[in-house]
């Protein structure tokens, strides 16, 4: 596959997962640039990454071969520096969600418009357990899917998993929520470092009634690092069920059957290909493959990388992958769901003029 070479305009947490995917995959990635405005912050990166830094996007898309630009920044000045670039003639893959409010992201759709060459880096969907499981429930093996539950991810990822799973596109919405708040045993942080005493966890639990299926979302404010608490999927059909890895569901001939999504992973025994994740298998077939062969890189930066290697694949083709209209849905729907689990609900949405 042809090397892909793209700047990243921002320097925080986020910013450095791309540069570290560049560096473990070198024949397929390269960071060629960076468009960062705290100089001490810049020169940290240069030391450390060896990637030149410009003090502004203009200077980086002037010096800089770019295939696109990853905007890595906040949801505030994402829109405006995604217009900016595209004003430049570079394609963006800008960073989850492309805008904060509703007047923000429908000012950025009118900037932007269907033909405007950006698509957001949703990483969720395409980590490797995600994509089998999308990939199953869209197989037919569970029929006419009618309920999703999903307790991985908040807000706007949570919402991007459940309109997956369920095949729902852009009808209107109903929600309604409810969140609770009490103390719980401090964990692991972004650092991985676990930290003692207690912190104050908020579980929201809401309902999206959407397309006439059901969508439940569940989640945890110390569900993403926490080493005591776990999270899951279920996806209910009119001929079977996914819950987390497992699948219960009616063969062609009605009888029951029983199996599992099964991770084929190598480095494991007496295996010495290395150490990284092959494909997810079900009933023998492969349900995911790793686009990268089994290399050493957690699920989070394997989906990260598709997103990469798929935005290189759009540059070139147009063939979409996580188009912004998808993006600005979800994230629509995220802030009514925010507003459900503050008031109780119900809250309504209504069609918008990304949906046509």
């Amino acid at each position: 596959m042809s090397m892909t070479r793209f700047g990243i305009v921002g320097a925080g947490w986020r910013a450095e997962f791309f540069l570290r995917i560049a560096k473990a995959l070198p024949d397929r990635f390269a960071v060629t640039a960076m468009a960062v405005r705290n100089r001490q912050r810049a020169a940290e990166l240069e030391q450390r990454w060896h990637v030149p830094t410009f003090p502004d996007v203009r200077a980086m898309v002037e010096s800089a071969e770019l295939d696109f630009a990853v905007v890595s920044v906040p949801r505030e000045v994402a829109p405006r520096i995604t217009v900016d670039l595209l004003g430049a003639d570079v394609p963006v893959l800008t960073e989850t969600p492309p805008a904060a409010s509703v007047e923000e992201m429908s000012e950025l759709w009118r900037a932007v418009g269907p033909q405007g060459r950006v698509q957001v880096a949703e990483q969720y969907q395409v980590q490797p357990n995600h994509a089998a499981q999308i990939a199953l429930a869209r197989s037919g093996v569970l029929g006419r899917r009618y309920s999703a539950r999903v307790s991985v991810a908040h807000g706007y990822h949570g919402i991007s998993l459940i309109r997956l799973l369920l095949g729902t596109g852009f009808a209107p919405a109903v929600l309604r929520g409810v969140t609770s708040s009490h103390p719980a045993a401090a964990s692991a942080g972004r650092d991985g470092v676990t930290r003692p005493g207690q912190v104050t966890e908020r579980e929201s639990l809401a309902t999206i009634e959407l397309d006439g299926k059901l969508g439940v979302y569940d989640f945890s404010s110390e569900q993403y690092f926490s080493r005591i608490r776990t999270g899951g999927v279920i996806v209910r059909g009119d001929r079977g069920e996914l819950r987390g890895g497992d699948v219960s569901y009616l063969n062609p001939s009605g009888e029951p059957v029983v199996s599992c999504l099964q991770r084929d992973e190598v480095g494991r025994g007496t295996n010495l290909e290395g150490f990284g994740l092959r494909s997810i298998m079900f009933n023998g077939e492969p349900c995911y493959t790793n686009p990268f062969g089994p290399v050493p890189l957690p699920d989070e930066e394997i989906a990260i990388a598709t997103c990469l290697a798929r935005m290189g694949e759009y540059v070139g083709s147009g063939s979409d992958f996580y188009p912004l209209r998808e993006a600005l849905e979800d994230q629509y729907l995220s802030l009514a769901l925010d507003e459900a689990l503050a008031t109780g609900g119900p809250v309504s949405t209504t069609v918008q003029p990304w949906a046509s």
